[in-house]
Formats: structure tokens, C-alpha cells, sequence
């Protein structure tokens, strides 16, 4: 049932991601075809489907096979005569039905074998509620900017400031939050991690752009720390937080592709920002 985690992780992000486009009512009637978000809506959900079918593929089989439509010639609505190549507006509740389909059937599974582990569940909510965290972190620092005149500022100003807030986030949600573990040895090397959910079997790690990291160096330190992480014996997902206000990181979804999604523990990364 480990695997089930990533996977309602996955869909999850994939549900929530949709909800812009299903919100926008486009004057064209269609979404660009090089919208990369959208794109990657719907490779949440084939890779989320596949993994399911190594999970128990007589169970998920009936799930619906979806690809990525085929972009079409779209006429603009101010000018009739400009076309562009964009995905049909149709496709939104497409994929949409598609996802709350996973995710019901994936309840359905869990209930019918609750019994092989239970600990599951409470890893997942706890992973969904800390990448909503996560993924509402600019909005909570962008509130900071209007106080009043007689109270002193939030500021974060760098990664020291960015975990003492973080940390006290954590406290309000969870009774045993870990600061400062370190990580068996790596290439003769330990690694200290920002936190860690022993209940839960979370880790957490940290990290806020300045102009010394940029992506680049962003990558190369994730690279190594991420083989610190996942030789840790507790954990079953590691959650990597990258805060970035002043958007030092031009291509997020570029260092994001050295996540591992499909064996435990999970390494997965978040951007805010």
C-alpha cells in the first residue's frame, strides 16, 4: 500500500493544478498547446494510472485510458483570420472526470484492504497538508506586507528565518517534529536534514534561493542530498521545499525531473514563489 501514497499524492496536485483551467473561461475556447502546465496535468495522470496498474491491475484496469488530446487549429476570437495550435476547452472536464475517478476507486481499494496497512492513509493526508503548506507559502509571506504601523514585520529574509517559520508551522499540526537530524553516511559523508515527522515518516528539507543558488547549483545540491535522504531507515516520503521570491530558478519544472516517484521512499520537490 506504500506505493498508494505518491500516486493520491500525483492525482492530488494533478486535481488541484486543474482547477485554474476549469475556473478561466478562455475567450478562445481552448488552452494553448504549449501550455507545459496543462501538459503536465495530464502526464500526472497517465503515469499515476500505470502505476496503479503495477498495484493491482485487475482492480484499476477499468480505469479510464486517457491520452493527451491531439492540439488543433484554433481561431482567435478577435481576429478570425490568426490561428494557433491549442487543446480543446472540452478536454478540461475530460481529464477532470478522469482524475476524480483514480482518486475514488483508489478510497474503494484502501477500504477494501485497510487491513494491510493502516499507517498509510495518515501518511498521505499528512504529505497532502504539508505540500499545501507548501503550496500556499507566498500567499501567507505576501499577507506579512500589510501590517500595521505600530506592529514590527515578518520578514523572511534567508533559509534560517524561512525553517524558524516553517518549524513553527509544523508544531501547530503535528505533536513530534524533529529539527536537525542527520542522515546515515553518503560517500563517507553525513547530511543534516531540516525535519523530520517520525510518526508520520516524513522528512522535510528546505531550501531558499539567493544569487549563489541558482538552478543550476539548485540540481547539483538536491542530486546529492537526495541520495542522503533516501538512505534514511525511517522514512517513507521526503518532501523538498524550495522557496524562490525573487525567482533566481528560470525552468522549476526542468529540476524537478530528478524526482523519484516510483519506489520508497518517495523524493518529491515543491516550488513557492
Amino acid at each position: 500500500m506504500r506505493n498508494m501514497t505518491i500516486i493520491k499524492l500525483k492525482l492530488t496536485k494533478a486535481l488541484r493544478n486543474l482547477q485554474d483551467y476549469i475556473k478561466i473561461s478562455y475567450i478562445d475556447g481552448a488552452i494553448s498547446a504549449t501550455d507545459n502546465r496543462y501538459i503536465s496535468i495530464w502526464e500526472d495522470y497517465i503515469s499515476a494510472r500505470t502505476s496503479l496498474l503495477e498495484v493491482d491491475e485487475s482492480f484499476f484496469n477499468s480505469l479510464d485510458i486517457i491520452q493527451l488530446p491531439q492540439p488543433m487549429q484554433i481561431s482567435s476570437f478577435f481576429d478570425r483570420t490568426r490561428q494557433y495550435m491549442g487543446y480543446p476547452a472540452r478536454s478540461r472536464d475530460t481529464i477532470n472526470a478522469a482524475i476524480e475517478n483514480a482518486l475514488t476507486y483508489i478510497k474503494e481499494y484502501e477500504e477494501a484492504n485497510s487491513n494491510s496497512d493502516e499507517s498509510s492513509s495518515e501518511i498521505a493526508q499528512s504529505a497532502a497538508l504539508i505540500i499545501r503548506i507548501m503550496d500556499k507559502w507566498s500567499n501567507m509571506i505576501s499577507s506579512f506586507k500589510e501590517h500595521r504601523i505600530d506592529v514590527k514585520p515578518i520578514e523572511v529574509k534567508n533559509e534560517y528565518e524561512m525553517q524558524y517559520l516553517f518549524e513553527g508551522i509544523l508544531r501547530l499540526l503535528f505533536e513530534d517534529v524533529r529539527p536537525e537530524t542527520y542522515t546515515p553516511n553518503y560517500a563517507n559523508r553525513s547530511n543534516r536534514t531540516d525535519f523530520l515527522l517520525p510518526k508520520q515518516r516524513i522528512l522535510i528539507e528546505t531550501k531558499m534561493t539567493r544569487p549563489s543558488l541558482d538552478g543550476k547549483k539548485l540540481a547539483e545540491e538536491l542530486i546529492i542530498d537526495k541520495e542522503h535522504y533516501r538512505k534514511h531507515p525511517d522514512v517513507d516520503v521526503i518532501l523538498c521545499f524550495v522557496y524562490d521570491p525573487e525567482r533566481n530558478i528560470k525552468n522549476p519544472e526542468g529540476i524537478k525531473d530528478i524526482q523519484e516517484l516510483v519506489e520508497p521512499p518517495y523524493f518529491s520537490i515543491h516550488f513557492s514563489n
